[in-house]
């Protein structure tokens, strides 16, 4: 008797919610459907709210990825089947980058956000820098750990929030961990992927980290803090908004019919205490941060 194959488990319609906007997902591949109900099941929200957005992933025949978002085409370069979690982990990506930047009168940063005595901190930095690392010796030394991937800035009200996705970490930064327990629970962890650049583990939940969870809420911005780079001393300044400017556009999610949105980002940040730092040890790093934070309240 042939065997029974089972269908590819869909999760045929979930919603998500970032900056108080939604987007309906259609799902039609097993390894998207993973990735979703993963790393992104803490931005996940009531199916019976109207969707602002709506995104599509589906496997093709040939075992690529076809993804959507509001009825256009995204291309996601190497999107084939060689490694399916690894296409369906970066297709999600793009496709929630595009929700981040969907928001109107806001722009779209790629940093980590912490929230500190009532108002949150924006991490930014270029990648693999160790933000998320960053942000979580902050959360260990008693910030609140908001997200480590997208953060929404509204410009009028200058409020912003994270998007809930699960922190992700890479091989090398399991060494710097505030914990050995924690180090431990994140190397035991399921899901991880080889990536050309190592393992990552991704979609770590609270119990690998000791209590850390991504969170939605929003918070009036506090203090924007840009990681030049890393040292063996830790160091930190103050700098005016015209100096941190160009950092902050870098790390933004730009599309063209958001640079008219500049000035506003120059307003939104004026009353914003602006911080750049070379990042040593990440523990006296946080600590070194806190005060300095503190002391400027």
């Amino acid at each position: 008797m042939a065997a029974i194959i089972a269908p590819p488990r869909s999760l045929q319609r979930a919603m998500f919610a970032l900056a108080g906007r939604t987007l309906a997902v259609d799902v039609e591949d097993v390894s998207a459907t993973h990735i979703l109900e993963t790393t992104y099941a803490n931005a996940r929200v009531s199916d019976s709210r109207s969707a602002n957005h709506t995104a599509s992933l589906r496997r093709l025949g040939d075992g690529r990825l076809h993804v959507r978002f509001d009825r256009r085409t995204l291309s996601i370069g190497d999107a084939g089947a060689a490694v399916p979690l690894l296409s369906a982990y970066y297709a999600a990506k793009e496709v929630f980058a595009r929700f981040a930047i969907a928001h109107p009168g806001s722009i779209a940063f790629y940093g980590a956000l912490v929230e500190i005595h009532g108002t949150a901190v924006l991490i930014l930095g270029p990648t693999t820098i160790g933000k998320t690392l960053f942000a979580l010796h902050l959360a260990w030394q008693g910030a609140t750990f908001l997200g480590d991937e997208t953060a929404v800035l509204e410009l009028r009200s200058t409020t912003i929030s994270a998007l809930a996705r699960k922190p992700a970490l890479r091989e090398p930064a399991l060494a710097f961990l505030p914990s050995d327990d924690m180090r431990a629970r994140v190397m035991a962890a399921d899901d991880v992927l080889e990536t050309d650049r190592g393992r990552l583990w991704y979609a770590l939940a609270a119990p690998e980290l000791g209590g850390v969870a991504p969170s939605d809420r929003s918070f009036r911005l506090g203090a924007v803090c840009v990681i030049r780079d890393r040292a063996d001393d830790f160091q930190m300044r103050r700098v005016e908004i015209g100096q941190a400017l160009p950092a902050l556009m870098q790390r933004a999610y730009v599309r063209p019919s958001q640079l008219t949105e500049l000035a506003g980002l120059r307003r939104a940040m004026r009353a914003v205490p602006q911080y750049e730092i070379t990042l040593a040890d990440p523990q006296h790093s946080a600590a070194g941060f806190l005060r300095e934070v503190r002391t400027c309240a």
